[in-house]
């Protein structure tokens, strides 16, 4: 049991256009689109018990393999204002409404508890955790009680989940994509303004076609520090990956530093740039600190042949 909704579209005759017969659909009865009410990743099965559930249409989320849903965050399905309720031992025990823009709503029952006081009420996004699964009022066992509701309060005999629909009769798992952030990624070229610095040792090229963006740049091999560095506002301390874009030519470095500035001290990757050119080449995850700074370097120290080139990196939250 797992998911949020969306409703099916239910086309009426809203108007018939005299002569030519053509039908215009009137707004579907629920419109808000919904996920699931659960975390990111999360999957549940979603039951739309038929006969006997009541109401007629409203879902059982249930455990799902080894997953179990008790104490499971309660998420809501979609933006509106959330009513916070306790019908005691029976029917929804600890229960939430959602009334959403489009007058629609969402319950939520048997909840083990409940982010806000009975009575209370707060404006919710879509992904705003309202309390955690349990077994509170007419229920037997720990699971989410979930209906779909009309602005007349009609319930939604096939309600949809993040595009899942589950109709009577039937049970679907449904692995949620509430409050799914994306991963933090930033990427610095050697040309991003005040993200990228290099002495006047470093040239620029448009030679290879590998590149990453209009050019990239380049220098001789020596054995001090004159370093081409890459500028990162990090957002967290946390793991991120590193990856570089270089152009690849027999005549480029054979063994450039890598530097990455560790929370714990810098480590040293060593890239063979005659190969793997034009592409992301991995250089390891590693573990960075928050903050707007210097974190990785192409170095020129290297015992290695052939030119040195720094082109672009890209830091992945993990």
């Amino acid at each position: 049991m797992n998911r949020s909704m969306k409703h099916p579209a239910r086309w009426a005759l809203a108007a018939t256009i005299a002569t030519v017969g053509i039908l215009v659909p009137a707004a579907p009865a629920h419109a808000a689109t919904h996920k699931s009410p659960f975390d990111c990743g999360k999957t549940f099965y979603a039951n739309n018990w038929s006969p006997g559930h009541s109401p007629s249409g409203s879902l059982d989320w249930q455990n799902y393999g080894s997953d179990a849903i008790n104490g499971e965050n309660v998420r809501a399905t979609a933006a509106g204002t959330a009513y916070f309720y306790n019908a005691g031992s029976t029917s929804y025990g600890r229960w939430v409404e959602i009334v959403h823009s489009d007058g629609t709503k969402t319950r939520y029952a048997h909840l083990a508890t409940q982010v806000r006081l009975p009575g209370q009420s707060m404006p919710v996004s879509q992904g705003t955790v309202i309390g955690t699964v349990g077994s509170t009022g007419g229920s037997s066992a720990p699971h989410l009680h979930y209906e779909q509701r009309s602005s007349g309060g009609t319930v939604h005999t096939s309600p949809t989940v993040d595009g899942v629909t589950i109709s009577l009769g039937q049970k679907k798992a449904v692995t949620s994509s509430n409050a799914c952030v994306a991963a933090w990624t930033q990427t610095v070229d050697n040309a991003t303004s005040g993200r990228f610095t290099a002495s006047a040792n470093w040239g620029t090229s448009t030679y290879s076609a590998e590149r990453y963006g209009a050019d990239y740049r380049y220098a001789s091999p020596i054995t001090e520090s004159d370093s081409a560095w890459y500028k990162f506002d990090i957002p967290a301390t946390d793991q991120y990956k590193v990856d570089v874009w270089y152009p690849a030519l027999p005549g480029y470095s054979s063994a450039a530093p890598h530097v990455i500035v560790t929370s714990s001290g810098s480590q040293t990757v060593i890239v063979d740039q005659r190969v793997n050119g034009g592409g992301w080449v991995t250089l390891g995850t590693f573990t960075l600190a928050a903050g707007d700074y210097n974190a990785v370097a192409v170095s020129r120290w290297t015992a290695g042949t052939g030119l040195v080139i720094a082109d672009a990196v890209r830091l992945t939250q993990v």
